[in-house]
């Protein structure tokens, strides 16, 4: 595991750098950010310390998750592998979304933004929510969990408005 998140910061923004610049593709943004983690036996944080860990968590569940369902593309859907990576692809978003709600709680309201976004996707259309964190470089979270968007609404962070999402191109490129 990276055990100092200030260096694990610097490589997520050098990755975003060459992604934004045209210098790598999504799927290889998805394998590098993947290769962040190689060494990380699965983990489940029990708390937070702060939102630099929690930032760190989230990655580690949300490319668990993205990088299973590249390799599930190559997977027989008949066999009982497939099965298995369905579920441990639920399981790592259901992380990532514990993490995230966790995370939201730690900042102030007014720290970010939360809105839907457009998508090219019918199934993600009107549940994709986007949250940008501008108190933090380049910090931008993706939310399908209903759990995460009541918590949004009671603190009056979501309506109804949808957006074109921060980062449109990658959201709405496929993988």
């Amino acid at each position: 595991m990276i055990k100092n998140f200030e260096k694990y910061k610097q490589e997520r923004l050098k990755l975003i750098d060459e992604l934004e610049n045209g210098r790598i593709d999504k799927n290889q943004f998805l394998n590098m950010t993947y290769d962040l983690f190689q060494d990380v036996k699965y983990v489940e944080p029990d708390t937070l310390k702060n939102v630099d860990e929690a930032l760190y968590f989230y990655q580690y569940f949300n490319i668990k998750a993205k990088k299973m369902m590249l390799d599930l593309k190559n997977t027989d859907k008949a066999s009982l592998d497939y099965r298995i990576m369905e579920s441990s692809i639920e399981d790592y978003y259901a992380a990532k979304e514990e993490i995230l709600l966790k995370f939201l709680k730690m900042l102030k309201p007014s720290d970010y933004t939360a809105y839907f976004v457009k998508t090219n996707s019918s199934k993600l259309k009107n549940r994709l929510v986007e949250i940008d964190v501008h108190i933090l470089e380049k910090v931008i979270f993706h939310s399908l969990a209903t759990r995460t968007h009541r918590y949004l609404r009671s603190i009056g962070k979501l309506n109804d408005e949808v957006k074109l999402s921060k980062i449109d191109d990658y959201v709405n490129t496929k993988y």
